[in-house]
């Protein structure tokens, strides 16, 4: 116990730490009588103790970054309100726990807490008192599974209904890519019994063909209609398929669902396997499989993985550090035929550089296309099917939203409207669709970033650069050690960093970012971004993007 007694004096409390050991504008770590970490952050006159780990995947918060009252977690970006434990940008779906602190002279404590120190909260989930209202979500991705929970924190206790093609319940579809044995019990994002608390209608197996905006109502093929009086549309994307000959022979698989990942896991071992496209779930595709196949081939259009994102040298890097786990590639070449045997099983591919290669297996990984055919007649859409937006995430009809990766939407960092497919970006998506639903104005604020994991490397990417002028890299060398941070400039600015090796760096460059600041090519040299101060940049509008 500390010397701190609670307002009542009746509450027992245990001593964290002397304001002493603090500074001001920074985060620290205390174990607490034996009893768990805590996360103690001092801004000012204000202390506040909270939980230590991320409530994504567990990353140590005091390795992020702490700025303007958030704290950004270093694996992944996602931020808490310093102050409330809030969660206020994605991935994750839990808030901080938070513990009131006690002072006493110089000692910091906190009131004793029931349950021990824990590292994730739950927000309280409204009541559904009435069947007035119903809101119809499509789909059960990370927006869809956002904007359900938002909406019942938010108080809306009308009735839901989450339609969705998948058999499963909403799952962490990152992961599919990466550890393609999961089970469901390991991926699910929500026990079943958090679905029956939120008292949501769950239709699942179940497909939208049509969406009516005159009578408020989706079709389903069972013949089934639906009544809604809001409307997300979060179908994501179907992956892109393959039009050439042969292309309907067994064993040929496109990577979607938990199921399709699980199968190709298993009837991959000991296989001949080729991988089609060298896309970031493609190659976490040909590294999960490693170990397990018999031999993996990766067969792509560009001259290197990764070529137009992270650029042809750390593609390159990634590309040796493949082949030394005995990857084969066949690059700048496409697929022109499958070959079978007579039972219409795979042999083989033929590349049109006039190889033929073996093939058991092959898995197609050439991106995706928005699954938004049934909008056809409901909502404005691109040309190539993705559903137009404002910066509330409402469509051309005012009772619908769309969200996630099918969303065409202003970035505003970019200064122009853009389709990503991030979970990250789907999660925050979600959020801002129910707020908007619920009558609270929040537009799209957000710093994309995305993760990939390789071989045990974590390459992290922030920021949006569409046009690559030119990439900086802080150490060159370093590049060949797998340890670095490229900055990706455009009209002056560094628009994008990826790294490896370098957290926080990605996550101090996105709350840069947030925070409205600009970062030019010159302050790479003049100003480091790991030795950056970002309270000390003055502000600017990015009208350069």
């Amino acid at each position: 116990m500390g010397n701190c007694r609670s307002k009542s004096g009746e509450t027992p409390c245990v001593h964290v730490c002397k304001e002493s050991e603090l500074e001001d504008g920074k985060m620290k770590v205390f174990d607490v009588d034996n009893i768990g970490q805590v996360l103690v952050v001092k801004d000012g006159e204000n202390i506040s103790v909270l939980g230590s780990k991320c409530t994504h995947y567990g990353a140590p918060l005091v390795n992020g970054i702490y700025s303007n009252g958030q704290i950004r977690c270093p694996w992944h970006g996602a931020c808490f309100n310093s102050k409330t434990g809030d969660i206020e940008e994605y991935p994750g779906l839990d808030c901080l726990p938070t513990y009131t602190v006690l002072r006493s002279d110089d000692n910091i404590c906190i009131e004793s807490p029931k349950e021990g120190i824990v590292q994730k909260r739950e927000r309280p989930l409204s009541k559904k008192t009435t069947d007035s209202k119903t809101i119809v979500l499509i789909g059960s991705g990370a927006a869809a599974e956002t904007c359900l929970e938002t909406l019942r924190q938010e108080g809306f206790d009308g009735k839901i209904i989450m339609i969705s093609k998948d058999q499963h319940l909403p799952y962490d579809r990152p992961k599919l890519s990466k550890s393609m044995e999961s089970k469901i019990s390991a991926i699910q994002l929500r026990p079943d019994e958090y679905y029956d608390k939120a008292e949501v209608d769950l239709q699942l197996e179940k497909t939208v063909t049509s969406v009516d905006p005159a009578s408020k109502s989706v079709e389903l093929s069972n013949g089934t209609s639906i009544k809604y009086d809001t409307l997300l549309v979060a179908t994501g994307g179907e992956p892109r398929t393959m039009d050439v000959k042969n292309s309907n022979l067994t064993n040929i698989f496109y990577l979607r669902t938990l199921k399709d990942a699980n199968t190709i896991a298993r009837v991959s071992q000991g296989k001949k396997v080729v991988v089609v496209g060298t896309s970031f779930i493609a190659m976490e595709v040909a590294a999960s499989l490693v170990g397990g196949a018999s031999m993996v081939q990766v067969v792509g259009r560009s001259s290197v993985p990764f070529a137009n994102v992270f650029g042809s040298r750390i593609g390159e890097k990634v590309k040796e550090m493949f082949i030394k786990k005995g990857v084969t590639f066949y690059l700048e070449t496409n697929i022109i035929q499958f070959a079978g045997d007579k039972t219409g099983n795979l042999i083989g591919v033929s590349l049109d550089c006039g190889v033929s290669i073996p093939a058991d297996i092959c898995v197609v990984g050439i991106g995706i296309v928005p699954a938004t055919a049934f909008l056809k007649n409901s909502v404005k859409r691109t040309p190539n099917g993705f559903v137009v937006v404002n910066g509330n995430l409402q469509t051309s009809d005012k009772n619908i939203y769309a969200a996630g990766d099918i969303a065409n939407f202003p970035l505003k960092l970019a200064g122009k409207s853009v389709s990503i497919g991030h979970w990250q970006l789907a999660s925050k998506h979600g959020h801002v669709a129910a707020m908007n639903m619920l009558g609270k104005k929040e537009e799209v604020s957000t710093v994309p970033f995305f993760w990939s994991m390789l071989f045990g490397k974590g390459f992290r990417y922030a920021g949006y650069c569409d046009t690559v002028e030119d990439i900086v890299y802080d150490m060159a060398e370093d590049v060949d050690n797998f340890s670095y941070i490229a900055y990706y400039i455009q009209g002056g600015v560094v628009a994008a960093v990826s790294t490896l090796g370098r957290d926080p760096l990605a996550a101090k460059f996105a709350a840069l970012l947030q925070a409205g600041k600009v970062y030019r090519r010159e302050d790479i040299e003049e100003n480091p971004l790991k030795d950056l101060d970002i309270s000390s940049f003055q502000e600017e509008q990015r009208t350069s993007l």
